[in-house]
């Protein structure tokens, strides 16, 4: 057999003796020679593979199958020799062969299309070193694989000759086989996905024409029944054409896309054939049709709006046409637009007489009130600009936010003055007489372009960051608003929205363009379904904002109650913040019937370009894939780049999320070069910004953006825009913390997350927790800490995340078991949130050290209720979060309802006898007289007014 395979090597012939078989070349394979050539061929291929391996990920049309399932289909299109002639003469100047330049070609648009810069694709190849092998062992296919990378500044020659070296070195080691580069590399097997790579490219040597080529133009179709990849592409030369031939996964992609893709391919064979040495970035896939509307169709949003107007001024005009409309309310006061303004102008002159200038900060520490209200319209009036700080920020943050936006005057209540730095001018908002006649009426000429108001986010340097808002862009918001969603005198908006996230701007605005009102939810009732259901129903509320996590639980609780006739009212209910999801869409029509006429509105949208730059309505009796953010709104362009922000990305590519228009922030406070970073000269407006949004997304026919996921590290939980530097910062700071990395897990679509830890010494974990509260909002807590060695690494010394352990529960306290039927029930309703087994958690373990978080906490007492009928509040299930103290807050309630008046339900009005009749009589005519006392009760942590029994 040596011999024989000597003399193929020598000479290239065989002697035409097919008397061995592959047993043989499979025992000659095991020889001491051939071992030696397959391990070093192992090396080489351990070599190319020896980092984290991206994963192709090409813009679908439907969701991946849980396994493959090999329904395939073709298409096919001709292409013209003669169109390709530059490319011809590229690949003999460089010595390439065609394979070469098709493999090129189809590695820059799989690059183009996934936005990824690694990228692997297969290729079928003899299986042994020389073809003539073939006529003794018969044939036998082995797969290559080819991984080309693409740097930011590679231009296409240095490209082709780095593939050139790459396909010379793949055929050289080809004995090492590709089944057991697989093994070796220990691949984790996905079986919806083949291993290694997705996509193949195919060149036959001999084949026949499968349809008529004479007319290059016509596509035609190759119904296949199988494929065994995402994407396979087959070049056939045949005569004076080339014949390519996509086959597809028709389970992934419809055939509309594919013909997208032809073109596509076709532009980047295109530009190679014009050998004009560009960098890879510049090389464009999109078509003109695809640029014209995207750049002309789908961002056409010119509108005309009031940029020669402020927001208080719309607010005086809208005095003038309804003065003795209520403006605001609570369940306790409510106050006309006459009074309101009358408010908002004393408090402006005393913030005059303080600041001695306007264009500056004026912080607010309140809770939600109507004194707030009259706060931040106080601070428009005065020229200045409103910086929102949360009741519940720790101290130290408030201290480094008040500094670093230079705000020296505070407007806040008795109850939140400790929070107040002593340096800093505080103005009281409950004093007995601040309203007090206003000795005069100082005006102030505020611009268009003035700063609105200053909110802070979480920074990537460790340190949050303020963004700058101005008056116009409020306006252009709103005004959209209005035109595709109006209210009018009669409608009722409920603010429930912490006035520190940018969705309460138009909450706080928005009614008083147009006459309306806005009831001021208690502070703390944006956590409680139960009371904003009561609230709905009782006020006529007609316009709610939901961030999605929150309104799947206010769903839940609601879909599987009964009075679900309630909350008619409702005409539009607003929802961002984070994903809303196709589930979220169907249990809200669930709730929401076609009884009701309720509409519901995905918006998206970055702090830095005001409030919302797109939306989407969501339909009834739709089937969803993912719920896209939808189209622009007025003023606004929205782009989808690559990561050279060069181009447009074409549609289904995916792509960073770019803004452009009026409503971009003017930047960061006193960060010039974190502004020019993020907002950039526009390429297709000049004198134009666009802000970079970290945010991916792609492009739909249908002119919509579907969000994808982000670019870093960055991420929204429960509605909380959450930089992990920030966390790890944090962390580092700490004394007994060498390392740290904080990821942000989802299971079950429920996102937390978790810290790793490399540290100097033994930590208490609740003690880090308690240090972190006192520098972080509680949503930024980690609900796990992880402790480690060492951090994980890649063979190039990076950080190693997909290594990075998922956490487990463990009990927080030496485990104690439920002691009675309560403590059993509540111990059910505990593992069913927490999405772990009962026997994972003891009775006295604190649920927001064993994965709990704010939001869980709601979703707990919700079931509580249900189960038990036994309001807890949130703030009473803060103070001991365990379940043996829950299940004595509930048994102790059951025992107080012997003793207090039981309603079912809070009603407008409630019935009564004649015999109280009477005695309510009776006492009318004598108001001094107790013979008809009727007590404040207290059911379900509410307040009846008596007044309405």
């Amino acid at each position: 057999f040596e011999k024989e395979l000597l003399r193929i090597y020598s000479t290239g012939k065989s002697s035409g003796i097919s008397k061995y078989n592959y047993i043989d070349y499979s025992e000659w394979q095991n020889t001491n020679a051939n071992k030696n050539l397959i391990l070093r061929q192992k090396d080489y291929w351990l070599n190319v593979f020896s980092d984290n391996i991206k994963i192709l990920e090409l813009p679908i049309d439907y969701t991946r199958p849980a396994s493959f399932d090999f329904k395939g289909k073709s298409v096919g299109f001709c292409i013209n020799k003669k169109d390709l002639s530059g490319f011809h003469e590229l690949l003999n100047e460089r010595e390439m062969t065609l394979f070469m330049g098709f493999a090129a070609a189809f590695s820059i648009f799989l690059s183009k299309l996934s936005n990824q810069d690694d990228i692997i694709i297969g290729f079928p190849v003899s299986g042994r070193p020389n073809a003539n092998l073939d006529k003794v062992l018969g044939a036998f296919v082995n797969t290559l694989v080819l991984r080309s990378r693409f740097g930011k500044h590679q231009t296409l020659f240095d490209y082709l000759t780095k593939l050139k070296e790459n396909v010379l070195n793949a055929y050289e080691n080809q004995n090492f086989q590709f089944n057991d580069l697989v093994e070796t590399l220990n691949l984790d097997r996905d079986p919806s996905k083949n291993a290694l790579f997705d996509a193949m490219l195919s060149m036959p040597n001999q084949v026949e024409p499968t349809v008529d080529i004479r007319n290059t133009n016509i596509l035609h179709k190759h119904e296949d029944d199988t494929a065994k990849f995402d994407l396979s592409l087959f070049v056939l030369d045949s005569g004076n054409n080339y014949e390519l031939i996509f086959q597809y996964c028709r389970s992934l992609f419809n055939e509309s896309t594919i013909n997208r893709f032809i073109e596509y391919l076709k532009n980047v064979l295109y530009q190679i054939n014009n050998k004009v040495n560009k960098q890879i970035a510049d090389i464009d896939i999109i078509t003109p049709y695809e640029k014209h509307q995207i750049l002309n169709i789908f961002n056409n949003t010119t509108v005309d709006y009031p940029s020669d107007k402020t927001i208080i001024q719309i607010f005086e005009a809208q005095v003038t046409k309804s003065p003795d409309n209520i403006a605001t309310y609570t369940k306790n006061e409510a106050i006309t637009y006459k009074e309101l303004q009358y408010r908002i102008n004393v408090l402006a002159n005393i913030i005059r007489a303080k600041s001695n200038t306007n264009n500056k900060a004026i912080g607010l520490i309140l809770g939600r009130s109507v004194e707030m209200i009259i706060s931040i319209y106080a601070i428009l009036k005065a020229g200045c600009y409103y910086l929102p700080i949360s009741t519940d920020t720790p101290l130290e943050r408030i201290k480094y936010i008040l500094k670093d936006s230079e705000c020296d005057i505070i407007i806040t209540q008795k109850k939140y003055i400790n929070k107040v730095d002593s340096n800093v001018q505080v103005i009281d908002i409950e004093s007995s007489d601040i309203f007090q006649e206003a000795k005069s009426k100082e005006y102030v000429n505020i611009k268009p372009n003035d700063i609105a108001y200053i909110i802070y986010t979480s920074g990537t340097t460790g340190k949050p960051k303020g963004v700058m808002i101005e008056h116009h862009s409020v306006i252009n918001r709103i005004l959209w608003m209005q035109k595709n969603y109006s209210i009018g005198l009669n409608d009722t908006i409920l603010q429930k929205t912490p006035y520190t996230f940018d969705v309460s701007v138009w909450e706080l605005f928005w009614w008083s363009f147009v006459g309306g009102k806005i009831f001021m939810l208690e502070p703390g009732g944006e956590k409680e379904p139960e009371l904003i259901k009561e609230v709905i129903t009782r006020n006529c509320i007609n316009v709610i904002h939901f961030v999605p996590s929150m309104m799947e639980v206010f769903l839940d609780v609601h879909n599987n109650s009964g009075n679900k006739n309630k909350m008619q009212s409702l005409k539009y209910v607003f929802s961002s913040g984070e994903a809303l999801k196709p589930n979220h869409v169907n249990s809200f029509f669930k709730l929401f019937t076609s009884d009701f006429n309720v509409r519901l509105i995905n918006l998206y949208g970055p702090t830095e370009a005001t409030v919302d730059v797109s939306f989407f309505e969501c339909k009834r009796n739709t089937e969803y894939k993912s719920i896209p953010i939808g189209k622009p709104i007025d003023n606004t362009q929205l782009y989808i780049l690559d990561e050279n922000y060069k181009l447009e990305q074409p549609f289904g590519v995916i792509g960073e999320l770019v803004i452009g228009g009026v409503q971009l922030a003017r930047g960061y406070f006193k960060q010039k070069a974190l502004t020019e970073l993020k907002f950039f000269n526009s390429p297709f407006e000049y004198g134009r910004k666009l802000y970079k949004t970290g945010d991916l997304a792609r492009w739909l026919p249908d002119g919509n953006i579907e969000y994808i996921g982000r670019v870093d590290h960055q991420v929204k939980i429960r509605g909380f825009r959450i930089e992990l530097g920030e966390i790890e910062n944090c962390l580092e700071n700490h004394n007994s913390v060498k390392e740290s990395v904080v990821i942000a897990h989802e299971e079950n679509e429920d996102k937390y997350l978790c810290a790793y830890i490399v540290s100097n010494e033994v930590v208490n974990v609740d003690k880090l927790r308690k240090y972190m509260s006192g520098l972080l909002p509680e949503y930024m807590i980690p609900s796990f800490f992880v402790f480690m060695d060492n951090m994980p690494l890649t063979s190039n010394g990076k950080l190693n995340r997909k290594a990075l352990p998922k956490p487990k529960l463990k009990p927080g306290s030496e485990y104690k078991a439920p002691s009675n039927e309560t403590e059993k029930k509540v111990l059910n309703i505990w593992a069913n949130v927490l999405k772990v087994d009962t026997s994972e958690i003891s009775v006295s373990d604190n649920f927001f050290t064993i994965g709990g978080h704010s939001l869980k906490a709601t979703i707990l007492l919700s079931k509580i209720h249900k189960e038990f009928n036994s309001h807890i509040t949130l703030k009473d299930f803060f103070k001991e979060p365990t379940i043996r103290n829950v299940s004595s807050l509930i048994e102790t309630k059951e025992e107080s309802k012997f003793y207090s008046l039981k309603i079912n339900e809070i009603k407008d009005y409630y019935t009564i006898s004649s015999a109280q009749k009477r005695l309510f009589l009776l006492q009318q005519m004598d108001q001094t007289s107790t013979v008809y006392n009727i007590h404040d009760t207290i059911y379900l942590g509410k307040e009846i007014d008596k007044e309405k029994i």
